[in-house]
């Protein structure tokens, strides 16, 4: 029966059509959270919020036949590239599927490693992002046995994810003795409802594995605290793109 009713609502919501459907669920949500304490109704429409942002992230990997089309339409790729010079040695920590280490090899002419503690990414990048001046590894970065010596370190949208922030960024570069640091992180800043969410104990971050998510000040403050110089830094796309020497 279940199965039944399913496929008669999915005949009845093509049939409506997304504007249609658009109009019903929003209907239906004004009429119950009006009758709901603002309060009450906020929680709900941010939690609805955060709901909606996965199912939408997760929908864009499939439209971009599991790359997410973030890598083309905001830019960073371009940020970090226009850091680097062609033969540079760099290492990409936390390279994930490896789309950016890539970029940087077949685009920027550097010759990059991608480390990534997460073996299935890593399987993931040498099957699909090969290429003659790029190497995957699984490992830890902060161990200098697993990296040797870089011209550039890159972490994008990596940071985030490490609690203690300060001591990891000092050990990735004792370890692999930079010359600049180019870095990516998503700002706590980007739009009122963050800080809104966070004060009625709702889920603000953009990733549930995100130990925090840094004010400009604070991301300043760290890198000061991991011996890190900023040299250029500019917000983007809600983020804090930097260029930074140790």
């Amino acid at each position: 029966m279940k199965r039944i009713a399913k496929e008669m609502l999915w005949r009845t919501v093509q049939k409506l059509g997304n504007q249609r459907v658009t109009s019903w669920l929003m209907g239906f949500l004004r009429f119950y959270t009006g009758r709901l304490a603002p309060e009450r109704a906020l929680r709900l429409l941010f939690q609805l919020d955060d709901a909606m942002y996965k199912l939408q992230s997760e929908t864009a990997l499939r439209y971009g036949n599991g790359l997410h089309p973030k890598h083309e339409f905001i830019g960073y790729h371009d940020f970090f590239l226009s850091n680097l010079n062609k033969g540079d040695t760099v290492l990409d920590v936390g390279c994930g599927n490896g789309a950016l280490a890539h970029s940087l090899a077949a685009k920027g002419g550097a010759i990059v490693t991608g480390i990534d503690l997460n073996a299935d990414s890593i399987e993931t990048a040498r099957k699909e992002r090969a290429h003659p001046n790029l190497t995957f590894m699984v490992g830890d970065a902060t161990q200098p046995q697993k990296t040797g010596r870089f011209d550039v370190v890159v972490m994008s949208n990596v940071l985030e994810h490490i609690k203690n922030r300060p001591e990891t960024l000092r050990a990735i570069v004792d370890a692999a003795q930079p010359q600049k640091v180019l870095m990516r992180v998503p700002l706590f800043e980007r739009e009122w409802r963050v800080p809104l969410k966070k004060h009625l104990d709702v889920e603000w971050r953009l990733d549930t594995t995100h130990e925090t998510e840094h004010t400009q000040e604070e991301f300043l403050l760290e890198m000061k605290q991991a011996g890190l110089t900023p040299v250029h830094v500019e917000t983007r796309w809600g983020e804090v793109w930097a260029v930074l020497k140790p």
